[in-house]
């Protein structure tokens, strides 16, 4: 047995009451992610994608969005999980944080404690500059910043030995 499926068989017994899916190379898991996360062993995961609420928008639609009142309580919580990110992480692997770009060297801060930020990625959207998407409509916000129809990947590796 291959060391991956060692760590497949551990993620699933982990987090088996949890399990929704559970296929040869699949699982999906129903619960909060915190919570599971903190139950997988440690150094099991390559590849973290990983697309949180941006605590920007403000928008009631956007699940947790609006869960924050205040910046750095965004901040705490998102510290959590890198913290639990960087324990799952292999040596060798990889972290992509899609997060909005008024939060991006934030984000970069924190992460930089445990991990080595690589770079920032920017994602274009296709919007014309200064419309809202789907409403096709003048935002406030667009008229006092240079194109925000973007959005920020950070791409990072676990800070270890050697690597700082």
């Amino acid at each position: 047995m291959s060391s991956r499926e060692k760590d497949f068989k551990q993620i699933r017994a982990a987090i088996k009451p949890a399990l929704v899916l559970s296929a040869s190379g699949a699982l999906i898991a129903e619960g909060d992610s915190l919570v599971l996360l903190r139950k997988l062993p440690s150094d099991c995961i390559s590849l973290i994608l990983t697309d949180p609420p941006y605590h920007v928008t403000k928008k009631r639609n956007i699940y947790g969005d609006t869960a924050f009142a205040e910046d750095q309580q965004y901040l705490e919580w998102i510290g959590q999980y890198a913290t639990e990110w960087r324990r799952l992480l292999r040596s060798n692997g990889s972290l992509f944080c899609f997060c909005d770009s008024s939060m991006a060297s934030r984000l970069d801060v924190l992460l930089s404690k445990n991990f080595n930020v690589l770079s920032h990625i920017v994602w274009t959207k296709p919007n014309d500059p200064g419309f809202d998407g789907w409403k096709g409509k003048m935002k406030k916000e667009a008229l006092r910043q240079w194109y925000p129809q973007s959005e920020r990947i950070l791409f990072a590796e676990p800070a270890v030995e050697g690597n700082l």
